[in-house]
């Protein structure tokens, strides 16, 4: 089964008066290629707002997109069609990821057919609050985009 590389960045900017990720959860640090997911937090208004980016897949016609948490065992996000585009406003879309939970990313790349040609996933964890503001990028190794038959 070929491989290939997909780079998947979080945004996370974490608003709320006072109120932002903590520098000690968040510290960790590889970056051993290019294949890199990032998480950033930026100071904004009271919400937190988090995205997702990924690079193009050859022969890819639309990306679909699913966010599960992990403890409820439920999907956040449902099956979410792109339109083509290799983003995903999380947030922008109405949807809402709690403060310091574990989830997992789905991304399918389908081609003009409606054939899933490609699929990624990655476990991720949102940061903690916490009272002291900062502006931080956290990367941890990315993952493989799996060509599907």
């Amino acid at each position: 089964m070929k491989k290939q590389l997909l780079t998947l960045t979080l945004f996370a900017s974490v608003l709320a008066f006072g109120q932002a990720v903590s520098a000690s959860e968040i510290t960790q640090s590889v970056n051993k290629s290019n294949d890199v997911i990032a998480f950033n937090t930026v100071m904004a208004q009271s919400v937190v707002m988090y995205s997702m980016s990924w690079n193009a897949v050859s022969g890819a016609a639309t990306y679909k997109v699913s966010i599960r948490d992990l403890k409820k065992d439920e999907k956040v996000v449902p099956l979410y069609d792109t339109k083509g585009q290799t983003s995903f406003g999380i947030t922008q879309a109405g949807y809402w990821l709690k403060s310091n939970t574990d989830f997992r990313l789905w991304i399918g790349a389908y081609d003009k057919n409606g054939k899933m040609i490609a699929t990624a996933e990655r476990e991720v964890k949102t940061e903690k609050d916490n009272s002291s503001p900062t502006d931080t990028v956290i990367e941890w190794r990315g993952f493989k985009f799996v060509k599907v038959n």
